[in-house]
Parts: C-alpha cells; structure tokens; sequence
C-alpha cells in the first residue's frame, strides 16, 4: 500500500510539474516552406477524397510525346516515347521530379486502396516556378481493406500509447471479418466460443471484460457480463477501428489492457454497394450499403444477414475410443442494420443500431446434455452527436439489449433486459486545443430471472488532459476522476514522445485505471453452486507502464513498432470455486503481466505488401504466494500477412500462431499451440456502368483442428465465395478502362480538362 501512494505521489508530482510548463514550453512555429524551385520541376500533390495526403504511391511520367496530340491510341494508352520518369516522396504526398523539357506527358498513379488514375500534361516551357498539380484519388468501392500504421502523433491525444488503426475500404465486399481483422495487429488476439458464435478481444493479455470497445464513442461492452461481443457488430458498418493498447481511463472505465475505437461508416455520396456469399457448412450471407446526399443532408444505411448450420465432422477426444462425430445445434442466425444521418446545415449526427441473432448451444463434446439449447440475443443503440469532431461536441445515446437462454431438456428458460443511457462531452480549448476537457454520465440497469431483482446504478467520470508540444517533443498529461457512489477514484496518465529524426520516435508513458465490477459480478441471482458479491471493490489499475520506438521508412515504405510494457493490477475481480464448491467472484490481491510487442509492415513496391506481428505476454494473477496464469491466454502470438495487388485483382495469405494456452485458473490442463493458413483473391471488373467483384477465401488451409475453448471444437477447412457489385459515386473509374483526362499546367497552377 505505502509503495503505491508513493508510486501515485509521484505521478502526482510529475502532472503538476507539467501543467505548470505552460510558460516555459510554446510549441515551435511551423518551419516556412519554400515557394521557389529549381526551373523545370514538377510538382504533384496527392490527395484522398477527404482531403488527406496519399503516400507510398507509384507516381510516374511518360514522355515527352512527339506532339500534342500524335500518336495517342487508346489500346496502348498513347505511349510512343519510352522514356519514364519516377517522381519521389519527397514531402508526404508531395512527389516531385525534373522534367527533361516542354511538351506532352502522360502521369499514372497507383495507391493500394485507391482507383488508378492517369492524366494527360501539356507543360510550356520557360519560368522558374514550378509546376504544380493536385490530384485527388477515388477510394476502389471494392478494395482491400488496408492496414494504416499511426503509432504516434496526430491521429490520436493519448500520447505515449502504443496505437494502430485500421481503415477498411468498403468492406462489404470482403470475405474478412472484424474479429479477424484485429487479431492481425501485435497484442490484440480474438477468443471465439465456436462458429457462430460470441467473439471475444483481449488486448495486451487482458480479460475480454477489461477491454474497452467504443463504437462512435459509446461503450459497447455489456453492463452484465462486461464483455463486448464483436460478432454483433458486421465490418461492413464500420469505416475503421483504431487499437489504443495499454491501460488508460480518459475514454472512461474499463480500458485495463487497452481500448478499441470502432467508427460507423458514413454517407459517401449517392451509391449502392452489395454483396451476396455462399460457403462451407451452409453458410450464406447478405450485404449491403446505401448512400445518398441532398439538401437536408446525407444519409447511409448498412445491413447484413447471416444463415449458417455449421455441422461439422470432428474427433470426440472426450471418449476412450475417440470416435468421429458431427457437431449439432450449432446453426446461428442473425441480421444487422446500422443508420447514419447528417444535418446539412447543422453540425448534427444521428446513428441507429439493430442486431437480433439465434444460435445453438451444444455445449462441449462428450455430453448431450445441451442438444437443444438454444441463446437469443436482440438490441438496438440510437446515438446522437451535436458538433463537429474536432470541435466541442455533445454526444448522447441509449442502448438496450434482451438476452434470451432457453433449455427445452432441462425446462429452463431464462430472460435479461439490459439498459443503458449515456450522456458525455468534449470541450477542447487552448491554442489548438491543447487542453481538453471529457465528461461521461451513464445510467445502467438490469432485470431478469438471472438478477438478484432490479438492479442498476449510475456512473459518472472526468477527465482534464494537456498537451504540449514542439517540433521535438510531445508531452501529454491527464487525471481522470470516477465515481459510482462511494468515494472518488483518481487516474493520473503521463505520457512522452521524442522525434529522433530519420523516421524515429521514442516514447514512454506510466498510468493508471481501473474497471467497476459487472452488474452480474454484483447481483447475479442466488442458484446451484454460484453466488454474486456485492461487496466487491473496483479492480484498479495501480501502475501501467511502457517504453516504445517506432521508425518509418521514407515514403512510407517501411515501418517498424516495438513496446515493452509493465502493467499490475490490484484487487482483481475473478470467478473462482470455493472449499464448498460455490462459485463466486472476489477480489484477489494481484494481477501482473509484462511483455514485449513487434509489428512492422513493408512494402517494397505499391503493389506488395507484408506485414508481421509477434507478441509475448505474461500475466499471473492470484493471492499471496499464489500465482498462475492468466486461462486461455497464450503467452505467444504471431501473425504473418503477405498481399500483391494488380491492376484489378489482388491475392492474399494470411498465417496466424496461437501458443499453448492453460484452461483454468488451477493450470491443470493446457491446449497445444498450433498454425492457422488463410488465402484469399478477388478480381473486380467493369460492367453495365457499375463495378462487380469476386472474392474467394479459403479458411484453415492445413485442415487445422483446433479448440480455442477446451472440448469445444472448431470446425476444419472450410471455403468461401462472394460476389458484390457497386454503383454510384466512386464507381465511375473502376473496372477494366481508366479513363485519361488532359491537364493543362501552367505556372504555378493546374486545371483539368475532359480527355
């Protein structure tokens, strides 16, 4: 205890002394760039659809051509003269190059993610500024969804967090999923409890409940059981996902091993998008994605729906004699609707969410006790956000959840309702925001035959953090306060980051968190062999530590992030047998887990990628001299991607390593490591003025089989097949023909022309 206060005093110590810097720390003027080039220079700057720079593309010049028009032939592209001139990254999104002299050229750009696009320049000669173009790139409404690297820096305010982000490119033509997509980045893995059904994230060797999941910044994890279930959420309403590993408590309680941002995809213009997939054990799927903008403002709606069997032949090693037997009552089904509005003319946001699925429960091999046990699971979220994202804005939400567990064997039949209503804020101030300002309410409540009667309490939290910065270093504190009817508990946050130069970053951070415990933790109805605990104490994170280095390659070519981290964690809330045989949870005294990520992504040209990810975490939990691992949690992970992409296809091999993994707190028992090989490959092409795709994955090449849960067995090789199609806005340059624009530079400007 005495060691604690002293760790917290020194924190303490450490935030006053840096919101007192405010004086003695200005963030550096931006260096003036220099308007003036050598002559003959030109100058391209390439942006998406939202105005962001594009790096790592392929840019390149062909010409001069003969004449301004000779020679141009549509089958061959026009290209007579055989001379090619690369244009360097030289400035993010900036690509530059020496032209040989005046005349006709044609520029082609690729960027994975992103339509390729050609244009035609006349460039006059004489004058000493440079030519200038932009060219903004078109999304492929059918690509493939693209890993975006953002360790440190602008795309976030927890400074020191190890961080990555996930920008999916219209994945509603995708044969991935959410859960899938996560587990290829360092420290994040995905627990799935069979085909079908609940899929659970761990992050940095955390529980599922110790994850905070937030969807457009409303927590998704349940008030009951304090997990979020990633199979409710389908990745084809979602437009990206950001991965803030380690323990912080400015988003709100929760994030003991780190926080998932999820962002609902937003209105593109007026499109269509659809998809229909057949595969393996009965599974077929439906998706789709609606857009369209006018004067009210704009509007995007995106459904999905899902039948499977999921009958799957497996070896029944519960038996003596192992027989071979096939996996009943383990069909899901399911559909889900997600709805975003704009306000034109006023900065307002309003999103809908409805799931409702069914699945069998067949329980582990070896009994038929559960043969017709089935779960259902239903709710709808509505949210509602005034003002701009980067400015101060208002968010309010309500979810409520009915969950539905029915046994016609053993005549059960069990119902819980679940509500919960939000209400937060964020007031950003200071020059460029430096300061900020968060408030969160939350009201929760539960009712059902598994709740010690009606239950429900209210939570309330705040944070104050500060950033400082200049062209060298980022510096950012926080204290976060909670309160859910006793006394208050206090996060402080710390965090640094140094900018080397060559591409090179250095970071470290130390904080704390802490998580309430679940409404089933503290009210779950008396029954058989298991008793709730409403005296249980908030689990707290007393120390979060981590020292990390990333480096990017220029153009961003290549890029590299290691993190060691030290976490420890007091009064860890835990389910655990007593002497009599009564389950119950209680706080015992510890928790400990470091650790060591790397991931680094490289793309020796546009078209290649790969991109890697091996974690070692090792978390012990227990009391006293007590320790054992953490069940479930493999102390290593690896991920190896490999992708090439071609003009309108693109092919993929995706290998995953999951260690040895204990089964109980008591580390009895353990489950074997094993390797999971998944390919995929589309082709898009041009059709009847929209865009059609074909998608073909094949999961669990080697027949792998496996058990992600002890005797709860996984299904082996198993094959999918989608087929989409898009039209509307983006569509217009995809396929087989890139249509050619002409672009007359001037000095110091550009405009296009039709071609």
């Amino acid at each position: 205890m005495r060691r604690a206060r002293r760790q917290l005093g020194c924190v303490g110590w450490l935030l006053t002394v840096l919101f007192s810097a405010v004086p003695f720390v200005q963030a550096a003027p931006a260096a003036a760039q220099s308007t003036s080039a050598p002559a003959r220079v030109l100058e391209v700057l390439i942006e998406s659809e939202t105005g962001e720079p594009v790096t790592g593309a392929s840019v390149q010049l062909r010409g001069p051509l003969p004449g301004p028009e000779a020679g141009y032939a549509d089958s061959d592209r026009g290209m007579v003269s055989d001379s090619t001139i690369p244009l360097t990254d030289f400035r993010r999104g900036r690509y530059g190059a020496r032209l040989p002299a005046a005349g006709l050229f044609e520029l082609r750009v690729r960027a994975l993610g992103y339509l390729a696009t050609e244009r035609r320049l006349s460039v006059s000669s004489g004058g000493s500024s440079p030519y200038r173009l932009t060219i903004r790139l078109q999304r492929d409404p059918l690509g493939v969804p693209e890993l975006v690297a953002r360790a440190r820096g602008e795309a976030r305010r927890l400074t020191g967090h190890s961080t990555r982000e996930l920008v999916f490119r219209d994945p509603a033509a995708q044969t991935a999923d959410l859960g899938s997509m996560l587990s290829r980045l360092e420290g994040v893995a995905v627990r799935r409890y069979g085909p079908g059904g609940q899929e659970l994230v761990s992050v940095r060797g955390s529980r599922p409940d110790g994850v905070l999941v937030l969807l457009d910044g409303v927590p998704l994890n349940d008030p009951f059981f304090g997990s979020a279930d990633l199979s409710t959420v389908p990745l084809a309403s979602l437009e990206s996902a950001s991965v803030i590993r380690g323990a912080t408590a400015q988003l709100g309680p929760g994030g003991l091993g780190g926080v998932i941002q999820l962002r609902s995809r937003q209105p593109d213009g007026n499109s269509v998008v659809a998809s229909g997939a057949i595969g393996s054990f009965g599974m077929k799927n439906a998706r789709f994605h609606v857009s369209t903008r006018g004067g009210p403002g704009a509007l995007a709606i995106t459904g999905s729906a899902t039948v499977a069997d999921n009958d799957f032949q497996y070896v029944n090693r519960d038996r003596p004699e192992r027989p071979t037997e096939v996996r009943r009552n383990a069909d899901a089904r399911g559909f889900r609707v997600a709805a975003v509005a704009h306000s034109a003319g006023f900065p307002l946001t309003l999103q809908a969410r409805f799931d409702r699925s069914e699945r069998g429960v067949p329980g582990r091999m070896g009994t038929a006790m559960f043969e017709q046990a089935r779960w259902r699971d239903g709710g709808a979220q509505f949210t509602g956000q005034l003002g701009k994202t980067s400015g101060p804005r208002l968010t309010a939400g309500y979810a409520l959840r009915e969950q539905r567990y029915a046994d016609p064997q053993t005549a059960t039949e069990d119902r819980l309702n679940i509500g919960s209503g939000r209400v937060g804020g964020i007031l950003p101030f200071g020059r460029d925001g430096a300061w900020q300002i968060r408030a969160q309410a939350a009201r929760e409540s539960a009712r059902g035959a598994t709740v010690d009667g009606s239950r429900g309490r209210t939570l309330i939290g705040a944070s104050l953090s500060r950033r400082l910065r200049t062209t060298a270093v980022d510096l950012g504190a926080a204290m976060t306060v909670d309160l859910a009817g006793g006394a208050p508990v206090w996060s402080p946050e710390l965090g640094i980051e140094l900018r080397a130069g060559r591409g090179i970053s250095l970071s470290g951070r130390v904080g704390q968190s802490l998580r309430w415990p679940t409404l089933a933790d503290l009210y779950y109805a008396p029954s058989f062999g298991i008793r709730a605990n409403p005296r249980l104490k908030p689990e707290r994170v007393v120390l979060d530590a981590e020292v990390g280095a990333d480096w990017k390659a220029a153009r961003d070519r290549a890029s590299l992030q290691l993190a060691v981290y030290h976490r420890r964690t007091r009064d860890p809330i835990v389910w655990h047998a007593s002497s009599t045989a009564i389950w119950q949870p209680e706080n015992l005294d510890n928790l400990t887990a470091y650790g060591a990520e790397l991931g680094l992504e490289w793309r020796p040209e546009p078209v290649w990628r790969l991109m890697g990810a091996v974690s070692y975490d090792r978390s012990r939990v227990g009391f006293g001299s007590n320790r054992n691992p953490l069940p479930y949690q493999p102390e290593w992970t690896g991920r190896l991607l490999v992708a090439r992409s071609f003009a309108h296809s693109y092919v993929e091999a995706d290998l995953a390593l999951l260690g040895s993994r204990t089964t109980s707190l008591a580390a009895t028992h353990s489950l074997p490591p094993f390797a999971m090989l998944d390919l995929a490959a589309g082709r898009s092409l041009r059709m009847l003025d929209s865009n059609f795709r074909i998608d073909v994955r094949v999961r669990n090449v080697l027949d792998q089989r496996h058990e992600l849960v002890e005797l709860y067995p996984e299904p082996g090789r198993h094959f999918e097949l989608r087929i989409g199609f898009a039209t509307g806005h983006g569509s217009s340059q995809a396929g087989s023909a890139h249509p050619v624009r002409k672009v007359v530079v001037g000095k110091g400007s550009a405009r296009a022309t039709s071609g």
